[in-house]
């Protein structure tokens, strides 16, 4: 079964609404990656996507990102999406405040952080 862009934005669109939460969004995408890797698309700009979105609570992916996501998909269906546009818009995100907000979160992992910025163990 290939993956359809359109099921990457319904479940990003559920998460948007509350009806699933980070950790539903990580398992989804950790089942699609398999998929992928037993296809041999390792290549595929959505494999790296569904990459992030599988490590979200490692990446600090947040619900505030939902409309990137969204937006860069449409992209990927235009043929207008670039690995650059993916990298900018992460590389523009300070990930040491992020983490410093999400200091006591069930869910996201700190300890990859430089020890500048993280906020200690949670």
């Amino acid at each position: 079964m290939r993956l359809h862009i359109g099921q990457l934005k319904r479940l990003l669109r559920a998460w948007t609404r509350y009806e699933v939460d980070c950790r539903r969004v990580q398992e989804q995408a950790e089942d699609w990656l398999d998929q992928f890797l037993n296809e041999g698309r390792s290549e595929d700009l959505i494999f790296h996507f569904v990459l992030h979105l599988s490590y979200l609570n490692w990446e600090l992916v947040l619900r505030e990102d939902i409309p990137f996501l969204l937006g860069f998909l449409t992209l990927v269906e235009c043929g207008r999406a670039t690995p650059a546009l993916w990298a900018a818009y992460w590389n523009r995100i300070n990930f040491g405040a992020r983490a410093t907000r999400l200091h006591g979160h069930r869910y996201y992992c700190f300890s990859l952080l430089p020890d500048e910025s993280s906020p200690g163990p949670t």
